[in-house]
C-alpha cells in the first residue's frame, strides 16, 4: 500500500510539473504575441500621425547622411516626439532593406536582408522596451 501511494504521489508530481510547464510556455507566447501586436500598432500610429508629416520624399528615397543638417533636424524631431517610452529605437528602411534613417547614425545606409521583404507604412518599425 505504501509503495502504491509513493507511485501515485510521484505520478501526480510529474503530471503537475508537465501541466505547469505547458501553461507557462503558452502564457509566455500569448504575452509575446500581444506585445508584438501592440508594437506594430504603435509603429503604424507613429508613422501615420507623426512621421508622415515630417518626412519628405527625399527622406524616403535615399539614406540621410548622418553629418547633414537634415539628419540633425530629423534626429532632434525623433528624439523629442517619437522616442518616448516605450519606444526605444526608430529606423526607416527602403523597400530593399537599406536603412534610410535611424536614431543610431551608424546604421544609416546599412542593408538588412531580413527587412527587404518586410512591409509597413513607410517601412517604419518600432521596438518597444519589454518590462517583465
Amino acid at each position: 500500500m505504501s509503495r502504491l501511494l509513493i507511485q501515485l504521489g510521484v505520478s501526480a508530481l510529474v503530471a503537475l510539473a508537465v501541466i505547469g510547464t505547458t501553461a507557462s510556455i503558452v502564457v509566455s507566447r500569448l504575452i509575446r504575441q500581444q506585445r508584438e501586436a501592440s508594437a506594430t500598432f504603435h509603429a503604424q500610429f507613429v508613422t501615420e500621425a507623426i512621421l508622415s508629416h515630417e518626412l519628405t520624399v527625399r527622406d524616403v528615397t535615399a539614406p540621410i547622411p548622418a553629418r547633414s543638417e537634415r539628419y540633425r533636424t530629423l534626429a532632434g524631431f525623433v528624439r523629442s516626439r517619437v522616442l518616448i517610452a516605450p519606444v526605444v529605437r526608430l529606423k526607416i528602411w527602403s523597400h530593399n532593406g537599406t536603412v534610410l534613417f535611424s536614431d543610431e547614425p551608424r546604421l544609416d545606409g546599412r542593408r538588412s536582408r531580413s527587412m527587404a521583404t518586410w512591409r509597413s507604412p513607410l517601412g517604419v518599425a518600432s521596438r518597444r522596451a519589454s518590462r517583465t
